[in-house]
């Protein structure tokens, strides 16, 4: 697959969930109002920079990593990103941990999954 190849699909991806967003704003109570659009300069730039390098990229590069690794063990790694967000979070906000004993059990089960993973496609090869 060429980069214009996963560039396309991320390309598609996208439009359907835009399309989609925009559905669900139409009918429910949310809807797009003029204050809705209406966002300052520095709204404009974190979206400019979580759109195109944390999404679009990401999205773009993990097409890329699917012709090393199988689809399987890069779908398994996206369930880590809640793990790191939080961790991250709790780095960065500390006093306001809220965190209960059974997210750190689901936690410690996904990595210890994704672990598991790598581990059994290392005994494959």
């Amino acid at each position: 697959m060429s980069s214009n190849g996963a560039t396309v699909i991320s390309f598609y991806e996208f439009i359907g969930g835009v399309a989609f967003i925009s559905l669900y704003l139409m009918v429910s109570d949310q809807g797009f109002s003029e204050d809705f659009f209406i966002l300052n300069s520095t709204d404009w730039m974190c979206l400019f920079v979580l759109a195109s390098i944390c999404t679009a990229y990401a999205f773009i590069a993990s097409i890329h990593v699917m012709k090393q690794i199988s689809p399987f063990s890069v779908v398994l790694t996206y369930n880590l990103e809640p793990i790191y967000g939080i961790v991250l979070a709790l780095v960065l906000f500390p006093e306001t941990e809220t965190m209960t004993p059974m997210f750190y059990v689901g936690a410690i089960l996904i990595i210890c999954t994704v672990l598991f993973n790598a581990v059994y496609k290392k005994t494959l090869n």
